[in-house]
């Protein structure tokens, strides 16, 4: 029996390059896989600035349907209740309240006992899938109906490439790298082959599963850890790897990683459990997307993120869902402007909701959560103490991280500077130009340190947080109870 797909997407239409490139993907997959009876997309249009006249156009793909949902639609449809109590902020929507109306909308166009939706970030590319396709490995379509006799509700897919992380979050053990391969290069002629260490980081990956993240706690500071430039190809010279790495400076703005990009994964169990919900998202129980909006918590105009992880947890305790871990792979792609941006305040946001994904997961553990039902406030006291104390362990965290990647990058441009001052092969005249892109990026960077987190009393934010989860209950039926009776946008592509 044939599969229905409806693909969810939250579209920046300022910077639609992204967004563009998913969408051309997902063509080629369409064209590729015959096991679906119907595929449509849905694309909520969410620009960080002034939307781009050509967007339309560009988000626009041959033979493969696609709704477009603008922000006047948006507005209108908020205004009726149809995706509960969200805020319609001015600007670009908080990506809670994005992907609470994509979801809603997607889950409408889900009919039958075979549809599944794909929510996907914008910044995915499918290439691993399709790469595995061409090799002969199972279709999307096949892999949908395996997961299916699984009996899993919520399929998660790996994301290689980038890490899915606020870049300022990613940078430091990155920069620990770069100022040990300095080390290295003044030791190596520039003409020699530069060293494969791979198996060098296959055991940091294997002994730091966060390896790429600046503030992890599920073990001690993977940065600690070297992990080093692989070559490009067979035979690439010393030479060739510096200026690799100097240019991959320049990215971490981004997001990008030099030495700490996720690479393939093996295999992995259909019913391997995972319990987050994350940019690669199949959703082959498509009710849950009516019963679980996405939330977060709203303070000094700043929203949380972390919401997909409230999502999961929510859906699991409230609906029994059950999450699975799938092997449908994508690459996270953060190449091209606006990907992911800098700014400390997102970093702050990500410090929130990690506290509050903590403070739920206390409410959990003491069975506080049933669906229509208020959390005693004396449980939810006890939680919100716990968020208090999770956002001052992290933003502690966070300014020693910062002032230990301002260090690595004043090192950098004082050992790279000081033309007298260079070791060994860093004074070797085939490495000029790379040592003057080493300084520009690691200038460009310790710019953008400059602006830091602002002051957060954490204790001062204990009553709002009390408030989300007294209202949780009720923010929840809300949404439940909304629907979208006569739902006909219009189509493009």
């Amino acid at each position: 029996m044939s599969e229905t797909l409806v693909v969810g997407i939250v579209a920046d239409t300022s910077n639609p390059g992204a967004a563009a490139r998913l969408l051309r993907d997902l063509g080629q997959l369409v064209a590729a896989d015959g096991g679906f009876s119907r595929v449509e997309v849905v694309v909520l249009e969410n620009p960080s600035s002034q939307p781009d006249p050509g967007a339309a156009r560009e988000l626009s793909v041959a033979d493969l349907d696609i709704v477009h949902v603008g922000r006047a639609s948006q507005e209108r449809d908020a205004a009726r209740g149809w995706f509960g109590r969200v805020e319609m902020l001015p600007g670009r929507l908080p990506i809670a309240t994005a992907r609470t109306i994509v979801q809603r909308h997607a889950f409408e166009r889900a009919a039958g006992e075979r549809a599944s939706v794909w929510i996907l970030d914008e910044d995915l590319r499918l290439l691993p899938l399709l790469e595995a396709m061409a090799r002969g490995e199972p279709p999307l379509s096949e892999r949908l109906r395996c997961l299916r006799k699984e009996r899993v509700d919520v399929a998660i897919g790996p994301v290689l490439g980038a890490p899915p992380l606020p870049a300022r979050s990613t940078a430091r053990v990155n920069l620990e790298d770069v100022r040990r391969h300095l080390d290295m290069l003044a030791a190596l002629d520039p003409h020699a082959p530069w060293p494969d260490r791979a198996a060098e980081n296959a055991r940091v990956r294997r002994a730091f599963p966060e390896y790429y993240y600046d503030l992890s706690r599920a073990h001690v500071d993977a940065g600690a850890h070297p992990m080093w430039l692989e070559p490009a190809s067979a035979g690439e010279t010393v030479r060739s790897a510096f200026a690799r790495l100097a240019a991959g400076v320049s990215g971490l703005l981004d997001g990008t990683p030099i030495t700490r990009a996720i690479p393939e994964s093996p295999a992995l169990a259909a019913g391997s459990s995972l319990l987050v919900r994350g940019g690669n998202t199949l959703i082959l129980r498509p009710s849950l997307l009516a019963e679980i909006p996405n939330l977060a918590l709203r303070l000094g105009g700043r929203t949380s993120r972390r919401s997909d992880m409230l999502w999961a947890r929510l859906a699991k305790t409230l609906q029994g869902a059950r999450f699975a871990r799938a092997s449908i792979t994508a690459l996270q792609d953060r190449s091209g402007p606006g990907r992911s941006s800098f700014d400390p305040e997102k970093l702050l946001d990500d410090v929130r909701g990690s506290a509050l994904v903590a403070a739920l997961d206390t409410l959990i553990e003491q069975g506080a959560l049933a669906r229509g039902r208020s959390i005693p406030r004396e449980l939810v006291e006890r939680a919100s103490t716990i968020y208090v104390a999770r956002v001052g362990e992290r933003l502690e965290a966070v300014h020693r991280s910062e002032a230990r990647a301002r260090s690595l990058l004043q090192q950098m441009e004082s050992t790279a500077a000081a033309r007298d001052g260079r070791s060994g092969f860093l004074r070797h005249p085939a490495h000029a130009e790379a040592v003057e892109q080493l300084i520009e990026n690691a200038r460009r960077l310790l710019a953008a340190y400059e602006g830091s987190i602002e002051p957060c009393d954490p204790s001062a934010e204990q009553l709002d947080v009390e408030r989300f989860f007294l209202g949780l209950a009720d923010e929840i039926d809300a949404y439940r109870k909304a629907s979208i009776p006569s739902f006909q946008p219009a189509r493009s592509g």
